[in-house]
């Protein structure tokens, strides 16, 4: 079955990796632009390692060729599902991985001292050389798929599985902590007792100098009071 989205939390790397592997054999469905990088990333990184482990053993090239002989189906199921992602089809990818295996041949063979004498070699290097053009084409327009932006809805290949869910309750607003809600209350009554106060003693002020009558006065605080 196609992969579906992982855990709510946003996945890393090692998530990716390792949803390509368990999706090895998914060759339908869509995966995203994050699902192909980061297995593409981190299989080089865990290739480079192994390498080192080669020349540290002296092993030649064992590991490294085990390593992607068993990430070679992942690699392509990604693959193909970022293709459909993208709304693209299949057979790019189909079509790229042989002649990159050809031209992973001949570049083995030009690095052998006997390549010219060995026919099977001969013809690794005729190939090779051959479809370098082809490859170098179907290279660059992969790379130009692959970077593409997920098409936002269903496609031919399927729903977009990481698409927001239409009917889905929008995030609910941003509300501020109660921590500051309480400070920002607090801040507001004791604005609203200074002016308060500075208005009653305006009519404090008032009544000292005879303005206003002791009823006036009493009566105006009274208001003022009662509409705080």
């Amino acid at each position: 079955m196609p992969p579906t989205p992982l855990k709510n939390t946003p996945p890393t790397g090692w998530d990716w990796f390792m949803q390509g592997l368990r999706h090895y054999s998914d060759f339908k469905g869509r995966s995203p632009r994050a699902a192909f990088w980061w297995f593409a990333i981190m299989s080089f990184g865990f290739s480079v390692l192994i390498g080192w482990v080669d020349v540290i053993f002296k092993a030649g090239h064992f590991l490294s060729a085990l390593f992607w002989v068993a990430l070679f189906l992942p690699m392509v199921a990604v693959s193909v599902r970022r293709l459909h992602d993208a709304g693209h089809s299949s057979w790019w990818a189909i079509a790229f991985y042989p002649i990159a295996m050809v031209e992973l041949g001949w570049l083995n063979a030009i690095s052998m001292p006997h390549a010219t004498s060995d026919p099977f070699l001969v013809l690794t290097t005729f190939l090779g050389v051959v479809l370098l053009l082809p490859y170098l084409a179907l290279a660059i327009t992969l790379f130009v798929f692959y970077c593409q932006l997920s098409q936002p809805g269903p496609n031919r290949y399927g729903p977009n599985p990481y698409a927001p869910q239409p009917g889905a309750a929008p995030p609910a607003p941003s509300q501020p902590p109660p921590t500051q809600r309480t400070s920002t209350q607090h801040h507001d009554q004791t604005q609203q007792e200074r002016e308060t106060l500075d208005l009653l003693e305006k009519l404090a002020a008032l009544h000292a100098q005879g303005v206003l009558t002791d009823a006036e006065f009493e009566r105006k605080k009274a208001e003022l009071l009662q509409e705080k």
